[in-house]
């Protein structure tokens, strides 16, 4: 719990309440204010505990309005991010955020890196080109006054942005909805290997196919033929939507994730090894929310081959065939239709089973309501579910919706990791991952990643 406090890890949020006995407040495990010393800490059960001790509630994380289910910060905040992905034009500035909220720009940093695991210029420069995209598949308007539309003052600006976080140029993705191909540019540095790596790991694979520079894959509903060449893909839409398969792509591979700062971040604090023929490798995406779903609940409690093959088997029973192969996803309905029973010929265990078939009756509507959400509050409804637990959930937050600061409690690869890079033994618990991972925070996702990476033959 110290070392949840100490990095101020908001997935802890609920489970325990700081006390600060020199102060005499309480907090959350999230809150951002002034560490104190570990001898004027005590943890309580909840808020009334900690009332019942003495201790008022802290005015910085206020941790009686989380308790409430009301937690007003974050609700402002998401208000505030659900009108500036609504209108990006409104905001010209990171100040106009913060003036828009009462808060001074220290406090802004602060919640994001909390509730969004991001900074508010790049919030806002994400929700400028989401914007762009838009308007350009819905209206005729040149690329420069759409630039200017979504609050850029620089056409430049709008086109290097644009195209490091699609690798498109505006003009190109405009196109898309007339093409059956398309180009992606990798921004520079993008780690390729990296890429394919991790594309290839189940050489079994009935959704992903690598032969050297070539990937089949299936993306939905949609079969890619992808051509890998130096820093670029070539990207052939053999079934689906083109637009949503870019999208679809761009978003899997990562490229708009930017992890500069956390290899930046890992040198500096000594841990160039970590990184070390790795820069610029990103955590590649699942397909979607369903597909990580599907993992989370697959891939618990038992080694990675056994995983890849219930994976499989799963997939050829009830996802569609797509050619040469390949199969989709099963798709939510049809496996929330199934009974346990039907699953365990396939080698599932009868809870796996219970609780992928409960996963896919919550139905497609509730999986599509995390888009956009807060890490906070996505954590807080997962929790809820049956099923998963602290892994399952940082897991899905960090494959599934791209948080950057999360940790898969308990995963043996995260520990093997962790051992060797600092020469430990024995298992490590929930606290020292914490403070084994704090020297990585707000970038424990990419750290991770990283730890997971070095087990494949790349010793640290």
């Amino acid at each position: 719990m110290l070392a949840a406090m100490m990095a101020s890890d908001s997935t802890f949020n609920g489970r325990f309440i700081t006390g600060v006995l020199s102060t005499g407040i309480y907090c959350l495990p999230s809150c951002r204010a002034r560490k104190p010393k570990p001898e004027n800490v005590r943890f309580f059960a909840s808020g009334a505990e900690a009332a019942a001790f003495g201790l008022r509630p802290c005015k910085k994380c206020r941790p009686e309005e989380f308790e409430r289910g009301e937690n007003l910060e974050q609700a402002m905040l998401a208000a505030l991010i659900q009108s500036m992905r609504r209108d990006p034009s409104t905001f010209g500035s990171v100040s106009d955020l913060a003036n828009r909220l009462g808060v001074g720009s220290t406090k802004l940093f602060e919640m994001c890196r909390t509730y969004y695991h991001s900074s508010p210029g790049e919030l806002l420069m994400s929700a400028r080109v989401e914007g762009a995209k838009r308007k350009l598949l819905e209206e005729t308007a040149g690329v420069a006054e759409i630039a200017y539309d979504v609050g850029f003052e620089s056409l430049s600006v709008f086109n290097e942005n644009f195209k490091r976080r699609t690798g498109l140029t505006p003009r190109a993705y405009r196109r898309l909805p007339q093409e059956r191909s398309f180009e992606i540019e990798f921004p520079v540095g993008f780690h390729v290997g990296s890429l394919q790596a991790t594309l290839g790991r189940d050489a079994g694979s009935v959704t992903e196919r690598v032969s050297g520079g070539r990937v089949q894959m299936v993306a939905g509903a949609a079969l890619l033929d992808v051509e890998i060449e130096g820093q670029a893909a070539r990207v052939s839409v053999l079934k689906g939507d083109t637009t949503s398969t870019a999208e679809t792509f761009g978003r899997v591979v990562g490229i708009s994730q930017a992890p500069e700062d956390f290899e930046d971040q890992a040198v500096k604090g000594g841990f160039e090894r970590l990184v070390r023929g790795r820069r610029g490798a990103r955590i590649l995406q699942t397909i979607d929310f369903w597909d990580a779903l599907m993992w989370v609940v697959i891939g618990q409690q038992i080694n990675l081959p056994f995983a890849f093959k219930l994976r499989r088997r799963l997939f050829e029973n009830y996802g569609e065939p797509m050619g040469d192969g390949l199969f989709s996803a099963p798709r939510p309905e049809r496996v929330a239709e199934l009974s346990p029973e039907d699953l365990l010929p396939l080698q599932f265990s009868r809870r796996k089973a219970e609780y992928l078939i409960g996963l896919a009756q919550k139905g497609q509507s509730w999986m599509d309501s995390f888009a956009g959400r807060s890490v906070v509050e996505s954590a807080g409804e997962l929790r809820e579910v049956k099923g998963l637990g602290p892994w399952s959930i940082n897991y899905l937050m960090m494959r599934a919706m791209g948080f950057m600061d999360c940790v898969p409690y308990g995963d043996t690869g995260l520990q093997s990791g962790l051992r060797q890079l600092y020469d430990l033994e024995g298992k490590i618990d929930k606290d020292e991952t914490d403070r084994l991972l704090e020297p990585f925070a707000p970038y424990r996702s990419l750290a991770t990643f990283h730890l997971w990476q070095s087990l494949k033959g790349q010793p640290l």
